[in-house]
């Protein structure tokens, strides 16, 4: 609160090489499980000079105050221990450096003390944070600016400690509280499932998902989750640690992830407010949103309504209702004026009046409207400039408008809204959903399909022609068929309820490909032409829980298998590396991200697990309920 900031950085004293920021999604980085909600408890790994030092930091942003074990107060410990030396660690330094940070934010001072062996920073009418390393390391400071501390740091096994407070504390006492810190934390997650190691860790690695992604920056009202650390689309901006971005669904469903956590509810709200709050002045929620900067031509899945409901379902506050409801509300209105184009969706972009790679009105920015930013789907140029839309009707879009009108008719009684409001909503989503039955079923491939407006169905079957099954228009028949056909065939879409010990193919094993198998566009795979993406994974889980459905024989056997593949695979990469895949590949040999090293929606596979478990308890919301 003091404006404050103390930086790790590691040099090699003799090349002059500094490491002075290491983020999740860097190969050099592994962070770990568990880290505390209010970030009482954290540790990473870091990896230099080609991997040959392997150092890991531990840190809380809170103590247990000496005179009372379980009360905690603001107080910085962190304890840096080398694993492995490889070589030349004689010649890494460590500087913690102090910085009254963000000038001109906050101001201040930076001093020494009398022996020099402590910082003292000071924000100006603020209380000043004493920096200590521990007693033993006091020994090894090196001359610096009056900055930073300087500390060598050589030997495996060697560790170093620095803390806040009135006076330098040792390394054993705090390794000490960091180790109390972290059995409070694991404490946690094992309340939740006190029989069940495997789910204790899934949690742990959904929350970690998240919260390594947690930040604050002035452009926004108060703290959100960007999707990774790595993406920034500021530009020219005052520090590194203020950039990031916000993208529509991406970040929508970090909040529902945060949800699922054992952090508090003020986190998921904080971050699911930036997101919907970001919309434009045409009323909807844009691609993107960085520093007052937005994508003006073109939206994003919607699927605010829905995860306003389940986050209803799980929190019961009707006051987040009331604050976003007519913003959501607006944003399918525009979905209604802009992108309903003879009574279904097409995909599409304004419009507009700046410049730049990605300004729009073209069929690549149509292609990023859909989230699926390459798809085979979209390959072509159908962009029509009149009506600024692809010319095709979108079966999956379409499908996700009629999700909402129905989550925003039910939160709408939920606040009292009136029965015109509601019917509405209601009325709206029955002529859709009418609409995607009489014209997007395709009785030759026998499953739903994006529909050229000359009448052509589109041959390019993804994830996407499950949504339907969010909706009303299917019948109890086709749902059989696609599910059965198309689904669970392990020539498509891989998903079998006797997985691993089924046919699936090495190049599908784990499952639900962003194309069909069968396409030849998937051998060659590439971003959305054949990865596993973990939110078209969740679309499909909540498509398999509309409650006209799930009960059927192949759905519920469906819902089941998409669970354990997709949780076995996010698990597979996260115990061997520590990261939270963009997207995986379907292959059986690939243990390792095939997108982002730390994005968090890939943890949506792993969430399928606990929701599928909470859905067998009857303690979740189902589509159409």
């Amino acid at each position: 609160p003091e404006g404050l900031r103390i930086s790790l950085k590691f040099c090699n004293n003799r090349t002059g090489q500094c490491w002075d920021r290491a983020i999740p999604s860097q190969d050099f980085v592994r962070v770990t499980a568990p880290i505390a909600s209010d970030f009482s408890f954290l540790k990473y790994h870091i990896y230099l000079m080609d991997r040959k030092v392997h150092i890991t930091v531990t840190m809380s942003g809170k103590s247990m105050a000496p005179d009372d074990g379980d009360s905690r107060y603001d107080r910085l410990l962190l304890l840096v221990e080398t694993v492995q030396c490889g070589c030349c660690c004689e010649d890494l330094k460590i500087h913690f450096v102090g910085n009254v940070a963000y000038a001109p934010l906050r101001s201040g001072t930076i001093t020494k003390n009398g022996n020099a062996t402590a910082l003292i920073l000071q924000g100006n009418g603020l209380r000043s944070v004493d920096l200590f390393p521990d007693k033993d390391s006091t020994q090894n400071l090196d001359d610096g600016n009056d900055h930073e501390l300087i500390v060598s740091l050589a030997l495996v096994g060697e560790a170093l400690g620095v803390s806040t407070g009135k006076e330098s504390m040792p390394v054993s006492s705090i390794r000490a509280e960091l180790n109390a810190m972290e059995e409070i934390e694991r404490a946690k997650y094992q309340q939740v499932y006190p029989d069940d190691s495997f789910m204790v860790e899934l949690l742990m690695a959904i929350q970690a998902a998240v919260l390594w992604n947690w930040i604050y920056t002035p452009s926004e009202f108060s703290p959100l989750a960007p999707v990774s650390r790595g993406w920034n689309f500021i530009k020219n901006g005052y520090s590194v640690d203020f950039g990031y971005v916000i993208f529509d669904w991406d970040n929508e469903l970090a909040s529902l992830l945060l949800a699922h956590t054992t952090a508090p509810k003020e986190m998921a709200y904080s971050n699911f407010v930036q997101v919907v709050r970001s919309k434009t002045f045409k009323g909807f929620i844009p691609n993107f949103a960085a520093g007052g900067m937005k994508s003006q031509d073109r939206t994003e899945p919607p699927l605010g309504a829905k995860i306003l409901e389940e986050l209803y379902q799980i929190y019961n506050d009707k006051w987040i209702i009331d604050l976003l409801w007519d913003d959501l509300a607006d944003n399918i209105d525009w979905f209604f004026r802009e992108r309903l184009l003879r009574g279904l969706i097409a995909l599409g972009s304004d419009p507009v009046s700046y410049q730049g790679k990605w300004a729009g009105h073209d069929m690549q920015c149509a292609r990023f409207e859909s989230g699926l930013d390459n798809s085979p789907m979209y390959d072509g140029d159908f962009f029509d400039l009149t009506t600024n839309s692809m010319q095709m009707h979108d079966v999956g879009m379409t499908s996700l408008v009629v999700m909402e009108l129905e989550s925003l008719a039910r939160l709408a009684a939920i606040i009292g809204r009136s029965e015109d409001v509601i019917d509405q909503m209601k009325n709206r989503a029955k002529k859709l959903s009418d609409n995607i039955s009489e014209r997007l079923w395709d009785e030759t491939q026998g499953i739903y399909a994006n529909r050229y407006w000359n009448g052509t169905f589109s041959t390019r079957i993804s994830p996407t022609s499950f949504y339907p099954l969010l909706t009303d228009a299917p019948s109890v028949s086709q749902v059989s068929s696609m599910t059965r056909n198309w689904l669970l065939n392990s020539s498509r879409f891989c998903i079998d309820q006797s997985w691993p010990d089924n046919l699936n193919s090495d190049q599908c094993w784990w499952g639900l490909p962003s194309i069909s198998a069968d396409d030849p566009a998937f051998p060659k795979l590439g971003y959305w032409r054949g990865y596993v993406w973990g939110p078209m994974a969740q679309i499909v889980y909540w498509s398999l829980s509309n409650k006209k459905y799930s009960d059927l024989p192949s759905v519920k056997a469906a819902r089941k298998a998409l669970s354990k593949q997709m949780t076995e695979m996010f698990m597979n990469v996260w115990e061997k590396h520590g990261r939270v895949c963009e997207n995986f590949s379907p292959h059986r040999e690939v243990d390792n991200c095939t997108g982002d090293y730390f994005y968090h929606w890939g943890a949506l596979c792993g969430l399928l697990t606990i929701t599928e478990e909470l859905h067998d308890h009857g303690k979740i919301v189902t589509t159409m309920d």
